[in-house]
């Protein structure tokens, strides 16, 4: 019962740890997207609209952390998943239009570029993490199977 009330904890942390990441991503992408296409400022209703795509991108990110799936099929899914989610805001959210307004459509493949490199980054120190927390679990085994191995000559 234990170890399923630890799961839970783990994906509860995993998707408030994801919440936090993605909506300060999406802040950020949007607000340098915004600067990068002659903007001044975002407007507030986006940062509204950052927190239900931070929601669903943390979501996503949740549902495809299981430790059954391999960490790169992990990576792939939630950024397929998040990128989907994504198109579905800029459409919803009218965050270009198809019209052919090309300054708005710049906006758009901005994010899309800034989402794309953040997740790269964010993938790459998720992945750093991982190796160096193997790293210390294979320590650790290895000190346990020296000691176990020590006692077992002993007898």
């Amino acid at each position: 019962m234990k170890l399923k009330e630890n799961d839970k904890l783990k994906k509860i942390y995993r998707f408030f740890l994801g919440l936090g990441i993605s909506f300060s991503v999406s802040v950020i992408a949007i607000t340098i997207a915004t600067g990068l296409n002659g903007g001044e400022s975002i407007q507030a209703v986006m940062i509204y609209e950052c927190l239900g795509l931070s929601s669903c991108s943390a979501l996503a990110g949740a549902v495809f952390s299981s430790e059954k799936l391999d960490f790169k099929w992990q990576l792939l899914l939630t950024y397929i998943s998040v990128l989907g989610v994504l198109i579905l805001f800029a459409n919803i959210f009218k965050w270009y239009d198809l019209e052919g307004n090309w300054t708005v459509y710049s906006f758009f493949s901005l994010l899309i570029g800034l989402y794309t490199v953040c997740f790269l980054v964010t993938a790459g120190i998720l992945a750093m993490v991982r190796k160096r927390e193997d790293s210390k679990l294979n320590r650790k085994l290895k000190e346990y199977q020296d000691k176990y191995a020590v006692r077992k000559e002993k007898v």
